[in-house]
């Protein structure tokens, strides 16, 4: 499987589940969780701290999170079916 979004919005979902603790109950180093992303998703989050200080300075800091949950509400009020024909 291959990321195909902007390197910034996996950072952002990778920064997002770290604080929420989402791995190992929290007890796993980032650095972990990156290359673990790397591998699955075929990519390279290489200098990915420095990546993550560059959008904090962002206006918009969570534009990649924002879109996941309008998108999900969007799906989530559609039409109500049992499954997904994709």
């Amino acid at each position: 499987m291959q990321w195909t979004a902007k390197k910034t919005d996996l950072i952002e979902l990778l920064y997002a589940l770290d604080a929420a603790g989402s791995f190992n109950s929290g007890n796993i180093s980032l650095n972990r969780i990156a290359t673990y992303f790397e591998e699955m998703f075929n990519t390279n989050l290489s200098h990915f701290p420095r990546d993550f200080y560059e959008m904090r300075l962002r206006s918009d800091q969570t534009p990649f999170i924002d879109k996941l949950k309008k998108l999900l509400k969007q799906r989530m009020d559609g039409p109500k079916r049992l499954y997904n024909k994709r």
